[in-house]
């Protein structure tokens, strides 16, 4: 039996797919959750800041090409700074 070596190639597509998912995963798991609801469950709320925060640190993982090329696309490091400074 041979090694199998992974493909470890994290480049701007992969973290882009990384971002997406995760995007995918806060969105339907709040679609149909108010505030209240969400502040409440803290299994809940604790799993959507983990989303937000490794989202975050996948878009700092991007070439500065890539930013360059699609300024378009907010900073989620300055929407995290909003939430921890409500809470």
């Amino acid at each position: 039996m041979g090694l199998r070596y992974i493909d470890n190639n994290k480049n701007d597509e992969y973290y882009i797919q990384k971002i997406r998912t995760d995007l995918a995963f806060v969105v339907e798991h709040t679609r149909d959750i108010d505030q209240d609801e969400l502040s409440g469950n803290e299994v809940l709320f604790d799993s959507m800041l983990f989303r937000l925060i490794q989202i975050s640190e996948n878009a700092t993982k991007l070439s500065d090409e890539y930013k360059e090329g699609h300024s378009n696309i907010p900073c989620v490091g300055a929407f995290l700074e909003v939430i921890y400074e409500k809470k």
